[in-house]
């Protein structure tokens, strides 16, 4: 009998020194096993030239997408009739008032509300403004972030009301990946919940496990105290639930973590075997998960991916809010950016069309 217990906890110690060892955690959901709907699609023919591919607004009909062309940062476009037709363009380039240097853009399409971040190196501000509105910079309101001290912050921020935001980044020293920002006391204070995964020692400047895990999408559910976190590398998705500054409850969806080691000056060096990253999208009642294609040795090897860059994909994966899965799709086309309508009937995709960027759009109702 002791030689069963002695050999059953030398069983359980090695197997618990493997997980810590490979750094990951059993997903919820086991993707090789997952069986994909076909997608088809249509391009929808537009009035103007698409200078960006990245849909960074959906709501209904109103597309907002990023220009890489111009003064103006974002261009607005409405579909008619299958058609996409150049509203207008809003946002300059600049340190002015009303102004943007590295502008990051979200919105709560159920509010019908925007929000756009003024990130240059600092958060500065964010501007926020109704859909119908953002033409008139006058209506623009300007929520001022306070200094935030030693705090290393990314651009993705979660507005949980007008006084309180989760954002990605903490101090240099720390093992916490977010933060949270008080707007009425001008104070940024990090969250204990929510940790670098692996070992971390306390006297270890962390820049290079920031670059990391900072580097992610961070995303409110558009009426309840819910956020789900996406990182740009791995495989990496939570879903929190918030009460007030805190975590409350951590459900994960995906838990293949970056694969990565650091150097002696605080780089990070991709391992061959590390995922390339999701692009997430939000409705009140559904995850949209974008599964980047190829390990980092893989994209490596190939420049293409199905006749497009390496960076765009085609596998859909959507989960409810609970982190459960609901649908998955493999799209006709890959794709490098999206947004979904607020009833989830529609998926607008941005792709490659030859050289030109192209809207193309996804009936999700039919594949039901």
């Amino acid at each position: 009998m002791r030689t069963f217990l002695y050999i059953f906890i030398i069983i359980s110690f090695m197997a618990s020194c493997s997980l810590k060892k490979t750094g990951q955690v059993s997903n919820k959901l086991d993707e090789n096993s997952i069986e994909f709907v076909f997608l088809l699609g249509k391009n929808l023919p537009c009035d103007s030239i698409l200078w960006g591919a990245s849909i960074d607004f959906v709501n209904d009909s109103l597309l907002i997408i990023e220009e890489l062309s111009g003064t103006s940062t974002y261009g607005v476009y409405r579909v008619y009739s299958d058609k996409l037709v150049k509203e207008g363009s809003f946002l300059t380039i600049g340190n002015g008032p009303f102004e943007a240097v590295q502008p990051y853009l979200w919105g709560n399409g159920d509010k019908n509300i925007l929000y756009v971040t003024d990130f240059s190196g600092r958060l500065r501000c964010i501007y926020k403004m109704n859909v119908e509105k953002i033409y008139h910079k006058d209506l623009w309101e300007t929520i001022h972030a306070p200094d935030a001290g030693e705090h290393l912050l990314f651009p993705s921020v979660a507005m949980m009301n007008d006084t309180l935001c989760f954002i990605v980044g903490s101090g240099l020293y720390s093992d916490n990946i977010l933060s949270v920002i008080d707007f009425r006391l001008g104070t940024t204070e990090e969250v204990d919940e929510f940790k670098f995964p692996g070992f971390n020692s306390p006297s270890e400047l962390k820049v290079a496990k920031h670059m990391v895990y900072c580097d992610a999408e961070l995303l409110k559910h558009p009426t309840e105290n819910k956020i789900v976190y996406a990182g740009r590398l791995g495989r990496y998705i939570e879903i929190f639930e918030i009460e007030g500054k805190e975590i409350r409850k951590r459900t994960p969806v995906c838990s293949t973590y970056p694969s990565f080691r650091i150097t002696s000056d605080q780089q990070q060096i991709l391992n061959d075997d590390c995922l390339r990253g999701v692009l997430v999208r939000v409705t009140k009642n559904r995850i949209y998960s974008l599964m980047r294609p190829y390990t980092e040795k893989e994209a490596g090897e190939h420049d293409s991916y199905k006749e497009r860059p390496n960076y765009y994909g085609d596998e859909l994966i959507v989960y409810d809010w609970d982190g459960n899965l609901i649908n998955a799709y493999r799209l006709d086309v890959p794709i490098v950016s999206f947004g979904v309508t607020n009833d989830d009937s529609v998926l607008y995709g941005t792709t490659l069309d030859e050289e030109d960027f192209v809207v193309r759009k996804y009936n999700l109702k039919n594949a039901e």
